[in-house]
């Protein structure tokens, strides 16, 4: 009669360092600040680290392997299956709030149908990082509620402050981004993108025609000024004038920067993210059948069916192969 791994008492205390790490780690979670993420992975790194350590020490490489093949037999693989399929609907969800995401996915599309995998190379100087690309959104978050929170010449201050860190953290790779995929779309290849000011501007003339909203008409304007502090406040208006050494001094409400402010957040840190993380899974790992590779190796070892292993070897000569081929999605 086959056990319930699950219900086992002798596995789970096998489990129990891996149980202890993780009271430690959700009671981190309870109470985050969001300023200390990093700290919460480091955290979390540790813990992981030390309940690994500490298994292998008392039952060893092999011990530790059929530990997680134990935890896998039944119903556990085909759930982590299933939820790992609905991702790709969670994040074109949180994407698709954004209504920039259609010209976005479209430009991934283009470039994706003249060269299969460009989008994943025009991404990669956001996602090299795995702690800059999940870390970045929060940097200029405390900035962005002073604004909210403030009036007078305190929110102005604040507002340079967000666009300074709003610009330099996230739109700055974003525009990047956006470069690398336009360039693909057009058959072309990309070379070092310019500054940031001629990189918005050159961008926001060309993607007008087919994608006018990916770029901010005024984003070189108003990083240039946050940047250099070329950022008066006018108490009278509740206003801003800003210029930079290319256009001239314009007076703009607040209320007006405060929108344009949220709008260049938005797309260069959760929906640029959501697109990107949609088209690596749904488009490269399950588009291109490498989901699929992966969970029947994975029962091929939980099941310790080694006959299987020659044929699990032949299909991944085939998936290299395909790799390079316009997405199934």
């Amino acid at each position: 009669m086959n056990r319930d791994p699950i219900n086992d008492k002798h596995l789970m205390k096998e489990l129990s360092p891996f149980l202890k790490s993780g009271k430690q780690i959700a009671g981190r979670i309870k109470n985050l600040d969001l300023r200390e993420l990093r700290t919460l992975f480091q955290f979390m790194e540790k813990e992981i680290n030390q309940a690994l350590e500490g298994y292998i020490a008392i039952w060893g490489q092999e011990g530790l392997l059929e530990l997680f093949r134990r935890l896998l037999q039944g119903p556990l693989l085909n759930e982590i299956e299933e939820n790992l399929r609905e991702i790709p609907k969670i994040l074109k969800q949180n994407a698709a709030k954004d209504p920039r995401y259609s010209q976005l996915m479209r430009l991934i599309k283009e470039a994706e149908k003249n060269r299969p995998l460009s989008p994943f190379w025009a991404f990669s100087c956001m996602v090299e990082d795995i702690y800059v690309f999940c870390l970045a959104p929060i940097e200029p978050i405390y900035s962005i509620q002073k604004v909210e929170d403030s009036t007078g010449e305190v929110r102005a201050r604040a507002l340079q402050e967000a666009f300074k860190q709003t610009c330099e953290i996230l739109y700055s790779p974003y525009l990047q981004v956006i470069w690398k995929l336009l360039y693909f779309s057009q058959e072309k290849i990309p070379g070092d993108p310019p500054s940031f000011g001629s990189l918005s501007d050159q961008l926001y003339k060309k993607l007008q025609k087919e994608y006018p909203d990916l770029v901010h008409p005024k984003a070189a304007l108003l990083r240039n000024a946050a940047v250099h502090h070329h950022w008066e406040y006018q108490s009278v208006k509740d206003s801003i004038i800003v210029w930079d050494k290319k256009k001239p001094r314009e007076e703009i409400p607040i209320e007006e920067l405060i929108v344009s402010l949220r709008d260049m957040y938005t797309i260069s840190s959760l929906t640029i993210r959501n697109t990107i993380l949609l088209y690596i899974m749904r488009d490269i790992f399950i588009g291109r059948g490498m989901f699929d590779f992966t969970m029947k190796g994975i029962r091929v070892l939980v099941n310790k069916d080694y006959d299987q292993i020659r044929s699990l070897d032949e299909e991944f000569n085939e998936l290299k192969s395909s790799l390079f081929k316009p997405s199934r999605i």
